[in-house]
């Protein structure tokens, strides 16, 4: 048997409190980070809080650094471990040990102490008889903590759901201004003005900043408009900077105290010196050329300065020619318009999407059948050919033998609608039967044959309000003002979108 001397039994004990310290700060933090995460939790639960999972992953990041921190600073020292050894029934002999230890000279009696000391520890595991303390009471709340924040946060909840179909788009619109930022930067590599160069970038990384704190498609769309209108300013900003730079090629010569010469110092050339004629002299054009080859700004751009070189060379030059020059100089170098329209359609694409997955759809009623009155099914709506009628009145509606509506009905002896009806086809008659009467809007109640089943039990929900009936009136009026687009607005369920855009065309036609 290995011999324990009084140092080793009491590092042990020592490592033994400093996981108890351990145990203790961890259910110490569990509890406050407990407490943050549920109420956190709950707080979801009422209200969308975007992001959850990472704010409670911060939550358990912060509650570990506080347990590791504490528990560092908090590790046992010798002289805690020998107070906690005499408690077991040492009765200060082990921190009688520390003191004498720490002397210089030991004296025969501390040998003859030790000796005794050790011997008693032989048959004494120090590090067992010590029993980890921790309160049972903290250790049931941070459990109870636990299963309450599961509890509350697989709770359903329409809160749940507006947050995180905002983290959805948000992971959409990040991802575009991941791929608009790379594309824009890489177009921008060719720009040979520094300051153009530099103020484009800060447009594209504050675009870039806000798309990315951006959860809903409208705002992203109006962030990418917003950059749109300041990159415009800045290539009108760098067309003026070329035009004021190509001012230096008169420098020297007989135009340059020219009325063109004056317009390229302001930045701008006016519409009625767009056509007009400059004659250049064999002389003012070898000086011309000479200032061209000079022009800084210009010395990398091959293009630009080929395509004046030609024009002097004719003998005659046009405001045009300059304005030209200088538009096509930008036009290479700022290719941005582009990739922002690109982003914005593929935006306004999900955007549409979104919106059209979203919709209600279609509701079932299991009370909806042939051959029975169906006052259950609460909205209703009917159109006739050449003018609109209220007929959605009262609780349950009488049947009607003249039908003029938007699709299968009772329709007395008309054989065409006997023979579709149960296929859900559009039938139509003379006129309608308005009935009298104001209450809440309910269905019209009809059917094709004395019994029968129904392929389809859907129907499409339109809205009604109390006393009257939303008739197809104001769609069809919306329609004919903002076109196709403006039904669409409408609440359509998806399968039924088919037959409605065939509907309103008809009715068009």
């Amino acid at each position: 048997m290995e011999w324990k001397t009084v140092g080793d039994e009491l590092k042990k004990l020592s490592r033994k409190l400093w996981a108890e310290k351990l145990g203790v700060n961890s259910i110490t933090s569990g509890i406050l980070g407990g407490s943050a995460a549920f109420i956190t939790i709950i707080t979801s639960r009422f209200m969308p809080v975007l992001h959850l999972k990472e704010k409670l992953m911060y939550i358990y990041i912060a509650m570990a650094a506080f347990v590791t921190v504490k528990t560092i600073i908090d590790r046992p020292s010798m002289k805690e471990a020998a107070l906690c050894g005499d408690r077991l029934g040492f009765k200060e002999r082990f921190i009688t040990f520390l003191e004498l230890k720490g002397k210089e000279h030991k004296s025969h009696i501390f040998e003859i102490f030790l000796d005794q000391l050790e011997e008693d520890l032989q048959n004494f595991n120090l590090k067992k008889t010590y029993k980890i303390k921790i309160n049972s009471k903290r250790t049931a709340a941070f459990i109870l903590l636990i299963f309450l924040s599961l509890a509350a946060y697989f709770m359903p909840s329409a809160s749940a759901d507006i947050a995180s179909e905002a983290e959805n788009i948000n992971r959409d619109i990040r991802s575009e201004a991941l791929k608009l930022d790379e594309e824009a930067k890489a177009a921008l590599e060719d720009v040979k003005d520094g300051e153009i160069k530099k103020e484009a970038m800060s447009i594209l990384d504050e675009l870039n900043s806000r798309l990315n704190k951006t959860y809903n498609y409208e705002k992203a769309l109006g962030e990418l408009q917003k950059a749109e209108e300041k990159l415009k300013s800045l290539e009108d900003k760098a067309y003026k900077n070329n035009l004021r730079h190509m001012s230096k090629i008169f420098e020297g010569t007989s135009l340059q105290n020219s009325s063109l010469h004056v317009s390229l110092l302001s930045g701008n050339i006016p519409e009625d010196m767009m056509e007009q004629n400059f004659p250049i002299s064999p002389e003012d054009r070898d000086k011309m050329l000479e200032n061209l080859n000079n022009i800084e700004e210009f010395k990398e751009s091959k293009s630009i300065k080929n395509e004046i070189e030609n024009k002097l060379k004719s003998g005659e030059i046009k405001g045009k020619d300059m304005a030209s020059s200088a538009k096509k100089e930008i036009g290479e170098e700022i290719k941005l318009a582009e990739e922002l329209t690109d982003s914005k359609e593929k935006l306004a694409a999900k955007k549409n999407m979104r919106d059209f997955e979203s919709r209600e759809g279609d509701k079932k009623s299991d009370e909806f059948s042939f051959g029975e009155r169906q006052e259950g099914y609460k909205y209703g709506e009917n159109s006739s050919l050449n003018e609109t009628q209220e007929i959605a009145k009262g609780q349950g509606m009488e049947r009607r033998e003249n039908n003029d509506a938007l699709g299968s009905a009772k329709t007395g002896e008309n054989s065409e609608v006997k023979e579709n009806a149960n296929e859900g086809t559009i039938a139509r008659e003379d006129n309608s039967v308005e009935n009298a009467g104001e209450s809440e809007v309910s269905s019209v109640d009809s059917r094709a044959n004395e019994e029968g089943s129904m392929i389809d039990k859907g129907y499409s929900e339109i809205s009604g309000e109390k006393g009257e009936s939303r008739t197809m009136e104001s769609t069809w009026l919306k329609y004919n003002e903002e076109g196709i687009e403006g039904v669409l607005k409408a609440e359509i369920p998806m399968e039924k979108g088919s037959l409605v855009i065939d509907y309103f065309q008809q009715l068009k036609d």
